[in-house]
């Protein structure tokens, strides 16, 4: 009877973490802001994609896979901090939007019904807007440690 009851209140622990612990995907996120950055292009057209969603979970997609990965979570203090830092660099208004065959992007949505506002760079007659470069670069440091080898962006 003991063992009964020590295996009932596992399992009740067991699912009120799990439904406390809810993975969204960008796709299905309906709380908040999210974040995606990214590289393609190219002779093979490939890429990839990292969503950081505000509650921290952080993704990764490449663009030939329909698959979007949880990565991991980025810490509150970490996550707070980027998207203080987009009212910072006017993410809003940026409005850059001068690919070439190799592109960078980042695009931004306050809310989830929002429509992605977007920059990309990578033409080379037109240099990537000087707010973005130290931004991302430190977004990218803070992301390494949760993505694998293959994950990771190339600089």
């Amino acid at each position: 009877m003991q063992l009964q009851k020590i295996i009932v209140f596992s399992l009740a622990v067991l699912l009120l973490s799990n439904a406390c612990n809810k993975k969204y995907t960008p796709a299905t996120y309906t709380k908040g802001k999210q974040l995606q950055w990214g590289k393609g292009g190219g002779f093979a057209g490939n890429g990839a994609t990292y969503f950081l969603l505000e509650n921290g979970q952080f993704f990764y997609q490449e663009k030939l896979q329909a698959d979007t990965l949880f990565v991991g979570k980025l810490p509150k203090q970490t996550r707070k901090y980027f998207f203080k830092q987009l009212n910072k660099i006017n993410i809003d208004s940026l409005q850059f939007n001068h690919p070439g065959n190799v592109y960078g992007f980042i695009g931004y949505k306050a809310q989830p019904e929002d429509t992605l506002t977007q920059s990309m760079w990578g033409d080379d007659k037109y240099i990537m807007p000087v707010s973005l470069k130290p931004f991302l670069d430190t977004l990218i440091k803070a992301s390494r440690p949760l993505m694998t080898a293959t994950q990771q962006p190339k600089q």
